[in-house]
C-alpha cells in the first residue's frame, strides 16, 4: 500500500490553446484523466498557497509539524470575477 501511495499523486493539467483542463490521478508518470472545456469561464487564476502545521506543549514551546505548498486553480465567469474575488485579473 505504501509503495502505491509513494508512486502516485493527483493534480491538474491546463491546456490554453484547446481551453481544456483535467482532473488526473498519475501512477509511475501515466496520467489517466478526462479533459473539460473551460470556455464558459472566461478567467482563471491560479493561486499559491503555503500551508503549515505547528504543535504547542503544555510549558509553551512550539513546533511547526508540517509545511506544504500547493497551487489552487479556480475558474471564473465574468460576474464573480467583477468582484475580483481575492485574485488580480
Amino acid at each position: 500500500m505504501g509503495v502505491f501511495m509513494a508512486l502516485s499523486r493527483i493534480g491538474i493539467q491546463i491546456n490554453p490553446t484547446t481551453k481544456e483542463y483535467r482532473n488526473y490521478t498519475s501512477y509511475v508518470g501515466i496520467k489517466r484523466g478526462t479533459w473539460s472545456s473551460y470556455e464558459t469561464f472566461p478567467f482563471l487564476c491560479v493561486m499559491r498557497v503555503e500551508e503549515s502545521t505547528s504543535a504547542a506543549s503544555l510549558s509553551n514551546r512550539k513546533a511547526e509539524t508540517s509545511r506544504e505548498k500547493y497551487y489552487d486553480v479556480c475558474l471564473f465567469s465574468k460576474i464573480v470575477s467583477e468582484t475580483r474575488h481575492g485574485c488580480t485579473l
